[in-house]
């Protein structure tokens, strides 16, 4: 239904407002459009709350013979408040950008050739979003990306920080569209006369950051361009309010936009079980468990050695490895690590190595034992050194050899000879 707020604003929504006492509005880049509504509503009428949760509410704005849509966006919170003998009604909303921010997904990006811009539209068009892509279109991603416990939206945003820049909510459609980098709008008036305040923000060593706060009666969208102060400015942010039976709207003034790159967290440290698909030298390409749904071109990552290089054999095809991010940027991660088939719990704790020669080292937790052509054999026990061969032995020092023991135990099936000088 449909109720005039006064002559400039009229809601249309489920619910039965009778009064509209205040109303605000907020379009910030990388956020979603969010509204809040506080009013009566009819006593009379019943309000089912269950089935207010996720329905419609546009805002639209008046002027003169002209009719604009400001925001279409769904309902997330809805209170009602009994005051006196009036019911009371406090609603949010988001812009229909919020059903791109529900499900936390995991996956990667190997396809290297593919643009950033490819990239965003497969993502949000999986979604059943639409996007605007203003920046990424002929630069290619040139390493693997990876959407670990990210929204959509989330990932997104992170991905146009890439380039300094943001993603914008569309207010005004049904469905979830955003623009990937800043909304080039539309040419406007100069703001002329108007109530304004300044913001300075300076960013270590840089060109102070001046954002300029300026009040109007009149609409405009983010991203539309305007003269203020002499200076050529794009709107980097709308507020609206309604409060006292008037409507304002205040703009956010830059003369550019600038976003720091933004890296996820939660890939700090962080190991992906995969399995080896190819092997080429000393790189890899693997097939992560994360992307069983989806298609891959899969990317030759590098491989490194648990041994740092000493003695290592790559891993064949099938094995299950883990690809490892070290550091916050996911695009500089490598493969360290083979998992066995069966894991031995055992496994870390008894190490054995062999050469072809026959020889072996072993260490347990009885001790170490260094075995030679399959006869010669050194053991270090618990209390305990054993030596046992078959060949000549000698022992031999630069200063003073000292055994202090309770016995020595000597066997030989010849002969033993102990000389002296």
């Amino acid at each position: 239904m449909k109720i005039k707020v006064n002559n400039e604003l009229e809601i249309e929504s489920d619910i039965a407002f009778d009064l509209v006492d205040r109303l605000y509005l907020e379009w910030l880049p990388n956020c979603h459009a969010s509204l809040t509504v506080n009013g009566c509503i009819d006593s009379k009428q019943e309000q089912k709350m269950e089935f207010l949760y996720g329905s419609k509410i546009l805002i639209w704005w008046k002027k003169k013979d002209a009719k604009r849509l400001v925001f279409n966006g769904y309902l997330v919170k809805a209170v009602q408040e009994s005051i006196g003998k009036t019911e009371w009604m406090n609603i949010e909303a988001q812009s229909a950008t919020c059903l791109l921010d529900c499900h936390l997904q995991k996956r990667s990006f190997q396809m290297v050739e593919k643009t950033y811009e490819q990239i965003i539209r497969e993502l949000i068009g999986d979604s059943n979003g639409q996007v605007i892509c203003l920046v990424g279109k002929n630069k290619q991603i040139e390493r693997p990306l990876i959407q670990y416990m990210e929204t959509v939206w989330e990932f997104s945003k992170r991905m146009a920080s890439h380039f300094g820049n943001c993603v914008v909510a569309d207010t005004t459609v049904d469905n979830s569209a955003l623009w990937f980098g800043m909304r080039e709008g539309e040419n406007i008036p100069p703001f002329f006369g108007e109530e304004y305040s300044i913001n300075i923000r300076r960013v270590s060593g840089e060109k102070p950051e001046i954002t300029y706060q300026v009040k109007s009666r009149e609409f405009y969208k983010i991203g539309d361009r305007t003269i203020f102060k002499g200076e050529k400015l794009i709107i980097c942010g709308v507020t609206a309010k309604y409060e006292f039976g008037e409507l304002t709207f205040t703009y956010s003034l830059r003369n550019r936009i600038d976003t720091s790159k933004v890296y996820n967290g939660a890939s700090r440290g962080l190991g992906l079980m995969g399995t080896v698909e190819e092997v080429q030298g000393e790189k890899i390409k693997i097939v992560l468990d994360i992307d069983k749904e989806y298609s891959n071109d899969y990317y030759f990552y590098n491989w490194y050695s648990e041994t740092e290089g000493t003695l290592y054999a790559m891993p064949e095809i099938g094995t299950k490895v883990v690809l490892n991010v070290a550091g916050r940027n996911e695009q500089d991660a490598f493969v360290l690590h083979c998992i066995p088939d069966s894991i031995d719990k055992n496994i870390y704790h008894n190490k054995r190595i062999y050469t072809i020669h026959n020889n072996m080292a072993s260490l347990d937790g009885k001790g170490i034992c260094i075995l030679r052509n399959g006869e010669d054999r050194l053991v270090f026990g618990e209390g305990t050194i054993l030596l046992s061969s078959m060949g000549e032995f000698y022992l031999s020092a630069k200063n003073n050899v000292r055994i202090d023991v309770r016995r020595i135990r000597v066997v030989s099936p010849i002969e033993i000879n102990v000389c002296q000088g």
